[in-house]
This record gives structure tokens, C-alpha cells and sequence, in this order.
């Protein structure tokens, strides 16, 4: 996870993150949290990244479904917004993930689930 401090235009709109949670979604429904873990010995660099490990996850899919890692971010007024990376969809076989042609974020926690 990328973790960087980002001021907007309007720097009254600044909040300290208090929490964040990293989890594999399928369908932007939780299917595993994410632990926290120690950076890679084969990894140089990356200091502004948090590393995570995701536990062993079987997921059923099938062509209609996406599956995303996204991290749940509240601040520190209780204000939960969710920061996903691209989804992945099956390919035309079947038999491997892919990216789609398109895709949107979707920031609202109103539209994900995972457990509040």
C-alpha cells in the first residue's frame, strides 16, 4: 500500500487517517482482511509503502465477478471513504485474471461491504 500525505486545495479539509484495514474484495464484499506484515528483505527501497499479507483465500468466480484489494480508511473525525486498486475479472477462458477494459473507483463505504 502506497501511503502518502496529500493536502487538497482547501487545506480546512485536511484529516489525520486514524485507521486503515486492507482486504481482497469479491463483488466489493469482504472476503479476507489483510495482516500488517515486515517489508520483504528483496524489497529496496519503497519506504512511503505499508506492507501486507493477505491469508490463504479459495474464491469461486465466475465471469460476472471483479475481485480487488482495497484499503478501508477511516480519519480521524470517523469518516470512512475506501481506496481500491484496479479490479480483476476472469479472462474469455475462464482459467486466469484479468484486467477489465474499463473501470471506475468507487470511494462511497455505502457500496461496499465489510463489516462496517
Amino acid at each position: 500500500v502506497y501511503i502518502r500525505e496529500r493536502t487538497p486545495a482547501d487545506a480546512r479539509l485536511t484529516a489525520a487517517v486514524a485507521n486503515v484495514r486492507v482486504g481482497l474484495f469479491k463483488n466489493q464484499k469482504l472476503a479476507a482482511w489483510a495482516e500488517p506484515c515486515e517489508k520483504p528483505g528483496s524489497f529496496h527501497g519503497f519506504e512511503e509503502f505499508a506492507f501486507y499479507q493477505l491469508p490463504e483465500t479459495r474464491l469461486s468466480l465466475t465471469p460476472a465477478d471483479t475481485v480487488q484489494v482495497a484499503a478501508v480508511v477511516t480519519d480521524v473525525y470517523g469518516r470512512v471513504t475506501v481506496s481500491q486498486d484496479v479490479p480483476y475479472i476472469l479472462d474469455e477462458s475462464g482459467d486466469a485474471l484479468t484486467w477489465p477494459d474499463n473501470s471506475e473507483t468507487d470511494p462511497d463505504p455505502a457500496h461496499w461491504q465489510y463489516g462496517g
